[in-house]
């Protein structure tokens, strides 16, 4: 037939997983989905060709998903930034990435309500959603195009910030006030204009 054992295999494979994939849709209920995401979650995280099952049945629990499962899609390697479970945690969806980072902001942030802001400020940046975000913020705010689009400098403090504003509203005044001088003196040789047409 000139098709090779292996893609009859992959065929009929692709075939069953999206025949589960259309069962878990039309699931009712969440015990059903949450007894099936206790069987499928060991093959899917290592498994690569049975990941979208595990999607489908996480995106069908959405927010009723439980919390072990939202820990362990956050849980972290030994380094404290690299995701245990990256490859499944990539495609999911916002509803679900937000779930997670609230149960990780919740266990990172627990009891815990330091004096010290920089105390504070470690513990935020210890949780999932910082380190996921931090990152994005640096690369945004470091573009050249960026900045020169904006046209507008940038400080590295308050006080310079305050300095740059003031000098720039010091400019607008002196440009407003040589235009409103501007416009008198055409005012004045306009009325001196018409004067000199009358008493001719």
């Amino acid at each position: 037939l000139g098709v090779s054992q292996q893609e009859v295999h992959k065929r009929i494979s692709d075939a069953l997983k999206q025949n589960l994939e259309d069962e878990i849709r039309a699931i009712k209920g969440t015990e059903p989905l949450v007894t099936l995401l206790k069987s499928c979650w060991l093959p899917a995280t290592t498994v690569p060709e049975l990941r979208p099952v595990l999607w489908a049945v996480l995106r069908k629990l959405g927010s009723n998903t439980p919390i072990k499962v939202l820990e362990c899609l956050g849980e972290r390697d030994d380094d404290g930034i690299t995701l245990k479970h990256k490859e499944v945690w990539h495609p999911l969806p916002p509803l679900l990435k937000r779930l997670v980072w609230e149960v990780d902001w919740d266990r990172c942030m627990l009891n815990q309500d330091p004096d010290d802001p920089k105390i504070y400020l470690e513990l935020v940046n210890t949780t999932l959603f910082a380190q996921r975000l931090s990152p994005l913020i640096d690369q945004y705010v470091c573009q050249p195009i960026l900045r020169e689009s904006t046209n507008k400098p940038f400080v590295a403090s308050q006080i310079d910030r305050r300095f740059l504003t003031t000098q720039r509203r010091s400019l607008t005044s002196l440009k407003a006030s040589k235009n409103v001088g501007k416009n008198d003196a055409k005012q004045k040789e306009f009325e001196d204009g018409m004067l000199k047409t009358s008493n001719t």
